[in-house]
């Protein structure tokens, strides 16, 4: 048997469902906000430049004999090692030579793209734990991707900062 109208029952599934939404587009926002916040004067900046099919990471905060800032590539056959403290704000700035790439670190628990052209994206994080962690690139981007891997090395920042010495024997810019 059909009714014919049923305020109370109508109001019920109109109200209810916009709530749910509502609550979840507030925590959702906030949260992204949180996941997005980038201070102004992070403790480590690394550039991670990705082309086909492999990434270049470079410290800007150090500089090489050659006055330009040291770097780590990967190669046909090297995969590339981005080496970061633990312990320390760290900001990535990502751009893309080609194509779209993602930099993707699964332990992190985060992924973000990285576009080519006038695009740079941008995120900071803290590691924690030290130890070796896989990275690849989750965006597929032609032939060779399923190579396109590297290693992130969280270090104390003692080794952090020695590993910058032997890298770089020039002069360092530190912000802590």
């Amino acid at each position: 048997m059909q009714t014919r109208f049923n305020l109370p029952i109508e109001l019920i599934y109109t109200v209810a469902p916009v709530l749910i939404i509502s609550v979840l587009f507030y925590y959702t926002a906030i949260i992204q906000e949180d996941v997005n916040k980038i201070r102004p004067n992070p403790d480590v900046t690394v550039n991670v430049d990705a082309f086909k099919w492999n990434w270049k990471f470079s410290y800007p905060q150090t500089m090489g004999p050659d006055g330009q800032p040291v770097y780590t590539i990967g190669t046909d056959t090297t995969i590339p090692i981005l080496v970061l403290p633990t312990d320390r704000s760290i900001l990535f700035v990502e751009h893309s030579a080609d194509v779209i790439h993602s930099f993707w670190v699964p332990d992190m628990l985060f992924k973000r793209d990285v576009f080519p052209g006038n695009v740079i994206n941008k995120f900071e994080t803290t590691i924690l734990q030290p130890g070796a962690y896989v990275g690849r690139c989750a965006e597929l981007c032609g032939t060779y991707h399923s190579m396109m891997n590297f290693e992130l090395r969280a270090v104390t920042p003692q080794k952090y900062d020695q590993f910058l010495a032997a890298k770089g024997p020039g002069r360092r810019r530190s912000r802590r």
